[in-house]
C-alpha cells in the first residue's frame, strides 16, 4: 500500500450567487490510499454555492467563503468519507483521506401493497479480512426502479443496509 500526499487549489467556481468577495484560504491536503493518481477533484458545497478544487502538487489552499461546507468527490475511482468543515480565518489544515472506490449494488423487494423505500442507508466498516481499513461510515444509496447502487471503499466490508419504515433482516 502506497500513500500519496497531494494538495489542492481552487480550479473552478461554478456558482457564487450574492458573493460579496469575502473568502478565506483553507489549507487542504489529501492522502490517496493505494496506487493511483489524478485527476482528482473535490467538491465543496454550501447553501447553493459550489466550488470544485482540482489536484495539484503546487498549492495547498482552497479559497472559500466563510461558513460550513460539505465535501465530496465526483471521481468514480475514489471514495471520501462524507465530511462537513467550517471555513474561517482560523481554519487549520484540512486532511482528507481518499480510498480506492468500489460499488455495492442490488435489488430491493417489498411485500405486495408496500412502496419501495426512496433510499437505503448503507452502514459499513472494514471486515476482519480487509486489506485496507477505511473508517466506519454511512452512505445513502438512492433506490430507483427497485435497484440501488452506491460508491464505497474498495475492500472487504461488513455492511448493514437500512430502509426507513422497514424492519431489518440480518443475514450471515
Amino acid at each position: 500500500m502506497m500513500t500519496h500526499r497531494l494538495c489542492w487549489f481552487l480550479a473552478a467556481v461554478l456558482v457564487f450567487p450574492g458573493l460579496a468577495g469575502a473568502v478565506v484560504g483553507v489549507p487542504v491536503s489529501v492522502d490517496l490510499v493505494g496506487e493511483g493518481s489524478g485527476p482528482f477533484e473535490v467538491v465543496f458545497e454550501s447553501d447553493g454555492v459550489t466550488v470544485i478544487a482540482e489536484l495539484t502538487e503546487e498549492s495547498s489552499s482552497v479559497e472559500l467563503p466563510p461558513g460550513r461546507w460539505e465535501i465530496s468527490t465526483p471521481s468514480p475511482d475514489w471514495w471520501l468519507r462524507p465530511l462537513e468543515v467550517e471555513a474561517s480565518e482560523s481554519s487549520g489544515l484540512l486532511k482528507l483521506k481518499a480510498w480506492p472506490a468500489g460499488w455495492v449494488e442490488g435489488a430491493v423487494r417489498v411485500s405486495r401493497g408496500h412502496e419501495l423505500p426512496a433510499a437505503l442507508d448503507v452502514r459499513f466498516g472494514p471486515s476482519p479480512e480487509a486489506t485496507l481499513t477505511p473508517p466506519e461510515s454511512v452512505e445513502v444509496c438512492p433506490v430507483a426502479e427497485g435497484r440501488f447502487s452506491c460508491k464505497l471503499p474498495a475492500t472487504s466490508l461488513d455492511l448493514k443496509l437500512y430502509a426507513a419504515g422497514f424492519i431489518p433482516s440480518y443475514l450471515w
